[in-house]
């Protein structure tokens, strides 16, 4: 007795769980969506791309040097005529081998070897260094790493980023 009730309860079980699973689960006795290792895996791989492709907006770095503002990322580029012709980086009666040791400034190291700051400026098409004193130094618009103040660099300042919340 107990067969029959055992089997008519088995056949029972086993007919109402075959007709009331999905045709794409029917393969496996667990849900699809824990036992899919494929799809978890490629998960995994788009949330690792998506981190990689993320464009990161460079941030202000405070106290770093800078020649405008642009320089700073959001901050603001600080200090005495940033972006401007730096005149002092030509020493007067310094040694030198070249023009690179008299601040840049073309034509400033003399055949004696010492830097001429004011042979320098008259090169450049000024009256000298006085002149440049007036009309360049501290004064007229600097561009980094160009011909704009005949060979002398650029006065820089410091970044000074905005409090974060």
């Amino acid at each position: 007795m107990f067969g029959t009730i055992g089997t008519i309860f088995f056949s029972t079980t086993l007919f109402a769980v075959t007709c009331c699973v999905n045709t794409e689960e029917e393969s496996s006795f667990f849900s699809a969506d824990i036992l899919d290792f494929n799809n978890w895996t490629r998960t995994l791989r788009e949330l690792k791309d998506g981190k990689e492709h993320k464009i990161i907006a460079p941030s202000c770095v405070p106290m770093k040097n800078c020649s405008i503002d642009s320089d700073c990322n959001g901050g603001k580029c600080l200090g005495i005529a940033v972006g401007t012709c730096n005149c002092a980086a030509c020493l007067q009666f310094a040694s030198c081998k070249s023009d690179a040791d008299c601040g840049g400034l073309r034509g400033a190291c003399s055949n004696q070897k010492y830097c001429d700051c004011d042979k320098g400026f008259k090169c450049a098409g000024l009256k000298g260094i006085f002149d440049a004193l007036f009309k360049i130094c501290n004064r007229k618009e600097c561009i980094p790493n160009s011909t704009s103040c005949f060979g002398l660099p650029c006065n820089s300042g410091i970044c000074s980023c905005p409090t974060q919340p």
